[in-house]
C-alpha cells in the first residue's frame, strides 16, 4: 500500500508539470487521401464512364467507437440507426487515427451540421470521394461492371490487403478485373495538431516531389524542429523507394535514404543520435 501511494506521489506531484507539458504539446499524425478512380474509354476514345466528387462522413473508429455522444448525433443527422453506425466501426480494419466511409453523398443541410458541430464531433469530418458515373446508364453494363463499397469477406483476401473499410473497388465486369488499374493510388499527408485538434502543420506529396509516399509508418519529431518520416511501400522494391527522409519545418528535405538492392525491407526507424525528440 505505501509502494501504491509512493508511487502516486511521484506521478501527480514529482512528474505532474513533465506530463502537463506533454499533454500541452502538438501531436503528429498522417493520415490518407482517396484518389479519384481512372476513366474507361472505348477502343475509339469515347468515354464510357468517368469518376465524379460527391460530399461523404468520414469517422476515425478509435476515436469515435466508445463516444455514444458523438455516435448519436451522427446517427440523428445522417439518419442511420445507431447499431448500423457501430456495426461499421466494428468491422473497420483500419489503423490508428485512419477513417472509414460512414455514407456518402450527403446534402448541403447535412454537411453544413456537420461542419458547424465539428468541435463537438472529434474524429468526423466531411470529404469528398469519387462515385461512378456511366454515360450510357445500364448499356453494357454486364460488360462495364459496377462498383461498391469492399465488404469484409474481400477485405480478408491477400489481393486487398492495401484497402480499408469504406473503399470502393471494382466488383464486376472491366471495373474488378482491371481494379489495379482503375483504382488510383492514395495519397498521404503527414500533418501536426494542437492539443484542441487544430492542424498547425502538414506535408503532402506536393511539398516534397522527390520522395514518393506510400505507407507512412513512423514520424520523429527532432528538438532542432525538423521531421524525420519512415516511408514504407510495402514490400514494393523499387528505384524510386525511400524508405526513411527528414524535412525541415519550411518542408525542405534535408536527407534521405534511398533503397540498396541487399537492404531488408524496412517497416520503422528511431533516431537514437538525440535528445528530447519525440516519436509519434
Amino acid at each position: 500500500m505505501a509502494a501504491l501511494v509512493l508511487r502516486l506521489y511521484f506521478l501527480q506531484v514529482m512528474s505532474g508539470e513533465v506530463y502537463a507539458e506533454m499533454a500541452s504539446e502538438s501531436i503528429t499524425r498522417e493520415k490518407s487521401i482517396l484518389a479519384p478512380r481512372g476513366n474507361i474509354y472505348d477502343r475509339d476514345g469515347r468515354l464510357l464512364v468517368k469518376s465524379i466528387p460527391v460530399s461523404a462522413v468520414a469517422v476515425e473508429p478509435y476515436l469515435v467507437a466508445g463516444d455514444e455522444n458523438t455516435i448519436q448525433m451522427l446517427s440523428d443527422s445522417l439518419e442511420m440507426p445507431v447499431e448500423d453506425i457501430k456495426k461499421k466501426l466494428d468491422e473497420s480494419n483500419v489503423s490508428y487515427l485512419e477513417s472509414v466511409i460512414l455514407k456518402i453523398d450527403i446534402d448541403p443541410s447535412t454537411m453544413i451540421y456537420l461542419k458547424e458541430y465539428g468541435s463537438r464531433l472529434p474524429g468526423v469530418e466531411v470529404i469528398d470521394i469519387f462515385l461512378r458515373e456511366y454515360k450510357y446508364d445500364y448499356l453494357a453494363s454486364h460488360i462495364l461492371g459496377y462498383t461498391g463499397e469492399i465488404d469484409p469477406y474481400r477485405l480478408s483476401q491477400e489481393k486487398y490487403r492495401n484497402y480499408v473499410g469504406g473503399d470502393q473497388i471494382g466488383l464486376t465486369g472491366i471495373e474488378e478485373f482491371y481494379e489495379y488499374q482503375l483504382s488510383g493510388e492514395k495519397g498521404k499527408i503527414v500533418y501536426e495538431v494542437d492539443p484542441e485538434g487544430k492542424v498547425v502543420w502538414r506535408l503532402t506529396q506536393e511539398d516534397v516531389p522527390d520522395v514518393k509516399f506510400y505507407w507512412i509508418n513512423g514520424i520523429q519529431r527532432l528538438p532542432n524542429g525538423n521531421t524525420v518520416v519512415g516511408n514504407w511501400f510495402i514490400h514494393q522494391r523499387r528505384s524510386d523507394s525511400t524508405p526513411f527522409f527528414e524535412v525541415t519545418p519550411d518542408k525542405k528535405v534535408v536527407w534521405k535514404m534511398t533503397m540498396h538492392q541487399r537492404m531488408v525491407d524496412p517497416v520503422g526507424i528511431q533516431m537514437l543520435d538525440v535528445t528530447d525528440a519525440t516519436r509519434r
